[in-house]
């Protein structure tokens, strides 16, 4: 026997988890706010990371990044900035996204970036954040930049990306920054608010 964390369904209005059966029974279509979000790599002038997500909500509790190193990603210029993407990242009217080199995915790897936010100590489950980019076979051009916003509190591939990663060490990294009724916690953007209320407060803040 051994104790662990598992990534579940959670009803917050019970507090309890809920099985594969019952959440199928509730599924809407819905519309979701997207972001795309640069991550400011380490020791590099203006040169980022481009992650995507339909959950801002998460990202106060990213860990890490992934890509497929099987993949291919390219570094654009635009304007005065480097982006890292697999596939052309948005950009203004009046910009231009030129190819500045091109790389697998497996030459990302290892690369560090510095956090979107500062959260509290006592929220860090495990091992402390990475911030680092991590080898994922489930990484796909499907949709999104080719590199995903890793937060191992809240999906069940992030999770285990962290345990694999993590093998054998203390511990892997999780961000717990949601209460169990579905509220960001004290110290959190849009604290005391529901995680989908608070999506339109992170973007405005990034």
């Amino acid at each position: 026997m051994y104790q662990d964390f598992k990534s579940v369904p959670w009803c917050p209005r019970c507090g309890t988890g809920l099985s594969s059966h019952e959440v199928g029974q509730g599924y809407q279509k819905v519309k979701e706010l997207s972001v795309y979000v640069k991550l400011k790599i380490k020791g590099r002038k203006n040169e980022y990371l481009l992650i995507w997500t339909t959950t801002p909500w998460t990202l106060p509790a990213n860990v890490a990044v992934a890509v497929n190193p099987k993949l291919e990603y390219v570094k654009y210029k635009i304007d005065r900035e480097f982006i890292w993407s697999a596939l052309t990242p948005p950009y203004e009217p009046g910009q231009k996204a030129d190819m500045v080199e091109k790389i697998s995915g497996r030459s990302l790897v290892g690369i560090e970036y510095e956090p979107l936010f500062v959260v509290p100590d006592e929220y860090s489950r495990g091992a402390k954040p990475p911030y680092r980019v991590f080898p994922a076979d489930f990484v796909s051009l499907g949709e999104g930049t080719g590199l995903v916003h890793i937060a191992s509190a809240f999906g069940e591939e992030d999770l285990n990306l962290m345990k694999a990663a993590f093998s054998g060490q203390d511990g892997y990294p999780i961000l717990q920054t949601v209460d169990p009724d579905g509220t960001m916690k004290k110290g959190i953007i849009g604290e005391g608010k529901f995680v989908k209320e608070t999506d339109a407060l992170i973007v405005e803040d990034l």
